[in-house]
């Protein structure tokens, strides 16, 4: 099985949905940007550095992502050119499933000042850590059934990551226990207008 997606968005850092496939140790991961010979790096997500591992377009092996101790869980993908806004994208599961990224790399612009480097993607970086922890944290007042204080945090991930289908498929599914069916089908439909493979949200919209 092989995921394909289109990654055009601005500001320059993107999230993908937290996937739920099961592993294969074929798995790949393929980049391809627009222009091509940008530099692609990749990080496990709250720790270490960006490692290179090649230059667009490029097929990273899982052994390739394992050697940049980047082979399982959420790792962020950052695509650099010179004269160039650099590119990333959250992946929640590198070794779930093939993996097709497409960057649209966009000029730096410099009449405004907007000068090169990582100082944007830093932050972008730091805010999307915080993110990802009020998600583990939304699934654990779930267990909980402490339904008001995960509606409190996926609100904070709706601000700050408007475009995440996970943030509305957990709250349909929190809506839902609490029998607002209407809402939860509305929260539903946003999660597949941002992700329309959501095999969840699919299920629960039909």
């Amino acid at each position: 099985m092989k995921l394909q997606l289109p990654v055009i968005f601005s500001p320059c850092f993107w999230i993908l949905g937290i996937l739920a496939f099961s592993g294969c140790s074929t798995v790949t991961l393929t980049v391809n940007s627009v222009p091509e010979k940008a530099k692609v790096f990749v990080r496990p997500v709250g720790a270490g550095e960006a490692v290179e591992v090649g230059v667009t377009p490029v097929v990273l092996s899982a052994d390739q992502l394992k050697t940049a101790d980047a082979s399982s869980g959420p790792i962020i993908v950052e695509v650099r050119k010179d004269d160039f806004r650099t590119e990333s994208v959250l992946v929640t599961e590198a070794a779930a499933v093939d993996m097709k990224l497409d960057f649209a790399l966009q000029l730096v612009d410099k009449d405004q000042g907007q000068g090169k480097g990582s100082g944007n993607a830093i932050a972008d970086a730091q805010s999307l850590n915080i993110a990802i922890d009020r998600l583990f944290e939304v699934r654990k007042f779930i267990s909980l059934e402490s339904y008001g204080e995960a509606l409190n945090h996926l609100r904070y991930i709706e601000d700050t990551w408007p475009y995440l289908s996970s943030t509305y498929e957990l709250k349909g599914g929190i809506l839902f226990l609490q029998k607002k069916y209407r809402d939860a089908l509305a929260a539903y439909a946003l999660s597949l207008k941002y992700n329309p493979k959501s095999v969840p949200s699919a299920q629960m919209r039909d």
